[in-house]
This record gives structure tokens, C-alpha cells and sequence, in this order.
């Protein structure tokens, strides 16, 4: 299958995504739909373990095990951290959004042992509640560019991978603090242009259109809001 034919493939699948977006214009390019994890992963301290079923998409890592708590870190794509690290302990529930996908990672017990390897015992499964908070579907935007396969994102003239770009924009959010509190925040102020030559960021697809990284994560968050607020896998 040629690139073309597979970018068809994309738009098709955004189209049954997000269909409101679709019937007032081209839509934009989506990853593909993967099955929801449902899983328990065991991960010894100081280490970082490949989720099952991601093709190390998604790794979890944990340090040490101490006084009942870890730091626990979501790495992504090309070693992206994706969250953290933050501190839990047993019956933290962190929520985080993997291909488009609501997810929470559940610690289910941490194992401080006098002798041997200390453990985590951890639960990843979607999260059946909605996409509601800002932060979310902020979330969602940036995980929208670094799943978009064959993509290049363009940056004050320098071309950069999509796993690139959503590091950018995920540092930039983390500086902007609480200066940022809604998707139309993020879209306008960090999501569009340089931060330093106000140059527009494009999206080169892999058909060798291009499109404006703010007009494409406007399409995509019109669509969350058009589509009722159903939870993001059963839209596949």
C-alpha cells in the first residue's frame, strides 16, 4: 500500500471519529485505532518495564520504594515522557491518554521487602469517564501529533518527528503553568506558533499537503466538543 492510500485510510477512520468535524471540511489525520489495554504489570524498583501490547509504545518506570511510596514515570514514543514523575503510593490512580484513548494506571500494592527486589504491582485499564477536564483533552491534542505516523511537524523552518513535537508542546505547556488553563489556551498561545519568531508550526502529511498545527488541533477539539462527550474508545 502507498503512502497516499494509507493517509486515505486515516482520514476515512477520523471521518467515523469524528463526524460533525468531517461534514464541514477535510478532516484531519488521526492514528490508528488500537484495541483498549486492560492489564496488571508487575515492575521491579529502579527499572522501566514495556507495557504489553504497545510494542514499547508505553513503559512504565518506578525508583525506589520508600516509607509506602515511588516516583512513577510514563515514558512514550522515542523515550518521551508522557507523565511524571510523580509520587504514589498504593491506591493512587493516575489518569493519562495513550492513541487517543483514556486510560488510568491504578497502583495496586507497593512491595517494600527486608531482603530481595522491592516491587510495584500496577493496573492499566480505560477509564470509562469522559474526557472532561481541560488538562484531558489538552492531553488528547498533543497525543493526536505524536501519533500521526509519517508525519513531519515544521518549526521556525527546522523539521522535526511527531514524537519531537509533542515533546515541544508538552514542555511548553509545563512552562506555561497555570498561565494555561483551557484548550483554547493551549491552541492560541502554545499550540500554533514559535513561542520566539511567531512563526506559524505546519504539519507536512505524509501526501505532501501541509496544514497549519493550529488549524489542525482546532478541527480535532471542535470534534471532541461535537461528538456528545462519549467516552473517546467507543468511537472506534
Amino acid at each position: 500500500m502507498n503512502s497516499r492510500s494509507q493517509w486515505n485510510g486515516a482520514a476515512s477512520f477520523l471521518c467515523l471519529l469524528l463526524t460533525a468535524a468531517c461534514s464541514e471540511g477535510p478532516s484531519a489525520p488521526v492514528a490508528k485505532s488500537a484495541p483498549a489495554l486492560q492489564l496488571e504489570l508487575r515492575v521491579a524498583q529502579r527499572s522501566t518495564t514495556p507495557v504489553p501490547g504497545t510494542e514499547d509504545g508505553l513503559k512504565v518506570t518506578i525508583d525506589d520504594i520508600t516509607k509506602g511510596q515511588t516516583m512513577l514515570t510514563l515514558i512514550g514514543v522515542d523515550g518521551a515522557e508522557m507523565l511524571g514523575p510523580q509520587s504514589v503510593q498504593a491506591g493512587a490512580v493516575v489518569p493519562f491518554v495513550y492513541q487517543g484513548i483514556p486510560y488510568r494506571l491504578i497502583v495496586v500494592r507497593l512491595d517494600n521487602r527486608l531482603v530481595g527486589t522491592d516491587y510495584a504491582t500496577v493496573r492499566i485499564e480505560h477509564d470509562p469517564h469522559q474526557l472532561r477536564s481541560e488538562a484531558e483533552k489538552i492531553e488528547f491534542l498533543i497525543e493526536s501529533i505524536a501519533s500521526l505516523e509519517g508525519a513531519t511537524f515544521v518549526r521556525n523552518g527546522a523539521v522535526h518527528s511527531p514524537a519531537e513535537a509533542a515533546r515541544h508542546l508538552r514542555r511548553k505547556l509545563e512552562s506555561a503553568g497555570n498561565r494555561v488553563q483551557t484548550v483554547d489556551d493551549f491552541i492560541t498561545h502554545l499550540g500554533s506558533h514559535s513561542s520566539f519568531s511567531r512563526q506559524p508550526y505546519r504539519l507536512v502529511l505524509p501526501d505532501g499537503t501541509s496544514r497549519e498545527v493550529g488549524d489542525y488541533l482546532r478541527s480535532i477539539a471542535s470534534g471532541l466538543e461535537r461528538a456528545g462527550g462519549a467516552p473517546l474508545a467507543d468511537r472506534r
